[in-house]
């Protein structure tokens, strides 16, 4: 496909549509969530997370037919690393969402890319929107009758995944793969969880099919193309707090599909991180941007 961006003098645009990009797969990977919870009581929340993988992996190498030669080594690790991150998040994600609500669990997990924006801020101008955001956080993940000991461990092992599924996808799109890049690395994380997979498929039912492949479609394959091309568009750093918008999907998500209840102190929290989001987007300049070439 053509480069989309191809210079510094895209830098404008690219600020306009990564927030955009960013939004709509939280969105997505939160309605993702939902689908995959209603499989959860008769598969198992393991079982879900690695049939979602193989559909999804099935489904980008068709889009983006990636080819096994030519590569570096170097490429490879980053694509072997990068699908071991994945694993790592999603799984840890949906055993924590098997144990407590969408939500809250995104909300402790949205401290990964948070930590990234701490620790890349490089002014007090810029640190006042982080600590806006991260007190947003705290309020939405308060310590309720819902929360588990092993949902919270699990979700904070997925905030760990996420930050380094953020910096991964960054480094893999660096590296010029282009979706191919990204349809490799979710093979590589369907490739692990294969056994598990291989069990669990011939026993499914129709509405259980049904259920993990919209979850595969609009977590895997739709979000994390969107997620790959905004991280290749703005910097790591950016992307992260334009994920503050997660937690307030998954409260929005978790009501109309999950029946999960939302408090007026979770909507006073995810004001303050919308509000942090959108202050950080607007007062941030990116000096490059690494052009985006889909191949």
């Amino acid at each position: 496909m053509a480069r989309l961006f191809t210079s510094v003098s895209d830098d404008r645009l690219a600020r306009v549509v990564a927030p955009l990009l960013i939004v709509v797969t939280c969105f997505s990977t939160q309605a993702s969530a939902g689908f995959a919870h209603r499989a959860f009581s008769s598969l198992g929340a393991f079982q879900v997370t690695s049939v979602r993988f193989g559909i999804a992996a099935v489904g980008l190498v068709v889009i983006a037919r990636p080819k096994l030669t030519g590569r570096s080594g170097r490429e490879w690790r980053a694509i072997v690393i990068f699908g071991l991150c994945c694993v790592v998040m999603n799984a840890a994600f949906y055993q924590a969402v098997a144990r407590m609500p969408l939500g809250n669990v995104t909300s402790i997990e949205f401290c990964g890319p948070f930590a990234i924006a701490v620790v890349s801020s490089k002014s007090w101008r810029e640190a006042r929107w982080v600590l806006l955001a991260a007190i947003g956080v705290v309020i939405v993940a308060h310590p309720s009758a819902n929360a588990t000991a092993s949902g919270i461990g699990f979700a904070v092992v997925a905030a760990v995944g996420w930050a380094l599924y953020t910096l991964m996808s960054k480094h893999v799109g660096s590296l010029g793969s282009g979706l191919d890049g990204l349809a490799l690395s979710v093979s590589v994380a369907a490739i692990v969880l294969l056994p598990f997979s291989a069990t669990t498929a011939p026993a499914m039912t129709s509405g259980e099919w049904a259920n993990v492949s919209l979850s595969a479609v609009s977590g895997v394959m739709f979000a994390f193309s969107l997620e790959y091309i905004a991280l290749r568009l703005v910097a790591a750093k950016k992307v992260s707090v334009f994920f503050s918008v997660d937690p307030v999907a998954a409260f929005v998500i978790g009501l109309v599909m999950l029946n999960q209840p939302l408090s007026l102190l979770s909507l006073a929290g995810c004001a303050c991180i919308v509000v942090a989001s959108v202050a950080v987007a607007r007062h941030e300049d990116e000096a490059n941007v690494v052009p985006v070439q889909l191949n």
